[in-house]
């Protein structure tokens, strides 16, 4: 398969930090300036998708004072369940 007619695709990168439960009140009480702990220790790995499809983890760190993320894991077809066959990785690159 020639993967040169991909080049140009634009795909979405996206990447789990964390989920939590608040209750409405505090939501209300919400203001510029609060902060909202994820509880999510350093070093933690966070999920790497790309158009919402698994494909690896990760490590959020600081670069040049932005947020990043360093790839410490890519799945493959022999290193998950996830992934069961090649359709399912294409799908991760939805052309539409």
């Amino acid at each position: 398969m020639n993967l040169n007619s991909l080049n140009d695709v634009i795909a979405t990168i996206s990447v789990d930090i964390n989920k939590i439960k608040m209750p409405l009140n505090k939501i209300l009480k919400l203001e510029k300036g609060s902060i909202i702990d994820f509880n999510i220790p350093a070093g933690e790995l966070s999920n790497i998708r790309i158009n919402n499809h698994l494909i690896g983890k990760g490590e959020i760190i600081v670069f040049e004072k932005n947020l990043a993320i360093r790839i410490n894991d890519i799945l493959t077809l022999e290193n998950t369940n996830n992934i069961s066959n090649i359709s399912q990785i294409n799908n991760a690159f939805d052309l539409l």
